[in-house]
C-alpha cells in the first residue's frame, strides 16, 4: 500500500526580529511609491516566499557537511525549499515580465545579503557581519516597492535603502553587545568600564544620527524622520550605560519590536505627508 503523501511542517526561524526587518522595508517602500498597485501585493509574496525558504535551504546546506539531519527534517526542507523558491520565482518573473526590470537588480542584492549572511554563521551560530548581511538583504524590499509604479531615481531609491539598513543595523550591533556582555558574564562596575565595551554601539548609533542628520540639512529627507531613529539611538545609550551580564532577551525582543513600529510609522507618515 503507496504511504499517503502529506504536507510536512514548515521549519521557520527562531529570529522573531527577522519578521519586522522583512516587514518594515516593504511598509516604508509601498509609502514612498507614488501609487500603491497590484505588483505590491506580487512583490510582498515574492519576498515572503523568499524569506520562507532561507532556512529550509539552510538545512539542505547543513546536510552537505553533516550527516545528523533525520530523514523526516530533510524531506521538509526540500519540500519546503522548493515550493517557497519556485514561488518567488513565478511572482517575481510575473513582475519583471510586466516591465519592473529593477527589480532583477535589488533582487540579487537581496540574495547577496542572504549568501553573507550563511558564509558568516556557517559553523559559528549568530555573527554580527552575518547579521548586516541578512539586514542589508531584507532592506532591498524598501527600494523594490518604492520603484513600483513610480518614477524613483536610483539615487533616491539608494538612499531610502541606506535609511532603512541603518535603523536596522542598529538593532543588531545593540544585540550583539548584550549577547557578548552575557557571554562573558560582565559585571563591571566601573562606567568608563562600561562605555569601551560598548564602543562600537555608541560609535554606530552617532555616525547614523551624523548620517541621517546631514541628509536632512542637506534637503532630500524631511525632518521627521530624524526623529524616527531617536528612540533606539537613546534605548542603546542607556543599554550601555546601565550594561549587565544579564540580559533578558524577550523583553529585548520586544522592544526592538516596538523601535520598528515606530521607525515604520514615522518614515510612511513623512513619505505620504510629503513633508
Amino acid at each position: 500500500m503507496r504511504k499517503r503523501f502529506s504536507i510536512p511542517p514548515l521549519p521557520l526561524t527562531r529570529e522573531h526580529g527577522s519578521w519586522a526587518v522583512l516587514a518594515v522595508p516593504l511598509i516604508v517602500g509601498t509609502a514612498a511609491a507614488d501609487r500603491v498597485l497590484w505588483g505590491h501585493g506580487l512583490l510582498a509574496i515574492a519576498a515572503l516566499s523568499a524569506f520562507l525558504s532561507y532556512i529550509p535551504a539552510q538545512l539542505l546546506l547543513q546536510q552537505g557537511a553533516s550527516k545528523n539531519l533525520k530523514v523526516e527534517a530533510l524531506r521538509a526542507a526540500r519540500f519546503w525549499a522548493i515550493s517557497l523558491f519556485g514561488a518567488a520565482l513565478l511572482a517575481a518573473s510575473v513582475l519583471v515580465l510586466r516591465g519592473e526590470e529593477h527589480l532583477l537588480l535589488w533582487a540579487l542584492w537581496a540574495g547577496l545579503g542572504f549568501v553573507g549572511h550563511a558564509v558568516f554563521t556557517k559553523g559559528k551560530g549568530k555573527s554580527m557581519w552575518g547579521d548586516f548581511f541578512a539586514v542589508g538583504g531584507l532592506s532591498a524590499g524598501a527600494p523594490a516597492a518604492a520603484m513600483l509604479g513610480s518614477e524613483l531615481t536610483a539615487s533616491d531609491a539608494i538612499l531610502l535603502w541606506m535609511k532603512v539598513f541603518l535603523f536596522f543595523g542598529c538593532s543588531v550591533v545593540y544585540v550583539h553587545m548584550k549577547i557578548r556582555a552575557a557571554a562573558r558574564r560582565l559585571a563591571e562596575p566601573l562606567f568608563w568600564r562600561r562605555i569601551r565595551f560598548g564602543w562600537v554601539t555608541i560609535g554606530y548609533h552617532l555616525i547614523v544620527i551624523v548620517i541621517v542628520a546631514a541628509a536632512v540639512s542637506s534637503g532630500p529627507t524631511p525632518l521627521p524622520v530624524l526623529a524616527a531613529y531617536m528612540p533606539m539611538a537613546v534605548h542603546a545609550a542607556i543599554g550601555t550605560v546601565r550594561l549587565t551580564a544579564t540580559v533578558r532577551f524577550k523583553r529585548l525582543g520586544f522592544l526592538l519590536l516596538a523601535h520598528s513600529i515606530f521607525f515604520a510609522v514615522v518614515m510612511v507618515y513623512s513619505l505620504q505627508r510629503g513633508i
